[in-house]
């Protein structure tokens, strides 16, 4: 991963009729903070923020925040969007050291193809859609993909059984599954058939 140049104006921390007046100008206001140092007030452009969406990592990117005479590699930790319209309205950013962890939640995904479970007439549940992972912030995977092929019904797979790649671990030590394997509604109903077929053989 490579980080993403992003230019932004510093702007005075004022009260919430200020951001108001920003986001009215066309801009989104935003902050950095970490690392020990002062938080310091910055604004950006709407487009700025919808080209950190277009890339691979997304959020997860680290950026090169530069105001002025001063660069900063920084990543998103909240980003606060209207309920309504979807837009953003303020981004928080946390300094990063590139030789220190950061803990990041990174998407889930499975592999292609059918597991075996499926290929019986199972149904596979994804019960979470990102985990927890720690690494150093030009280390952070763009996703995570979890090898359900060999998955029969009945089977579950726990987030610490989940591979990840080199250099990134998991965040936490909380155990909990990630993926289910049902059985399916055509085994269910001859199940059900052959009990009743069963009890009045009985």
């Amino acid at each position: 991963m490579k980080a993403i140049r992003m230019e932004c104006e510093l702007r005075v921390a004022g009260k919430k009729g200020d951001a108001r007046k920003l986001r009215r100008a066309g801009l989104i206001p935003a902050v950095i903070y970490g690392q020990g140092r002062p938080a310091v007030c910055i604004q950006l452009s709407p487009k700025q923020i919808a080209g950190l969406r277009r890339s691979a990592h997304r959020f997860n990117s680290v950026i090169e925040l530069v105001a002025g005479d001063a660069n900063q590699l920084a990543m998103v930790v909240d980003v606060q969007k209207d309920p309504l319209t979807r837009e953003v309205m303020h981004v928080d950013f946390f300094r990063v050291d590139p030789e220190r962890l950061v803990t990041v939640k990174v998407p889930l995904v499975r592999t292609a193809g059918r597991a075996l479970g499926e290929q019986a007439g199972g149904k596979l549940h994804q019960q979470v859609r990102t985990i927890d992972v720690q690494c150093k912030p030009f280390d952070t995977p763009q996703e995570v993909v979890c090898d359900v092929s060999e998955m029969r019904i009945g089977q579950r797979i726990f987030v610490d059984q989940v591979a990840l790649p080199e250099g990134v671990s998991h965040a936490f030590k909380v155990r909990y599954s990630v993926f289910t394997m049902a059985g399916g509604r055509e085994m269910a109903t001859t199940a059900g058939a052959e009990e009743a077929t069963a009890g009045a053989s009985a």
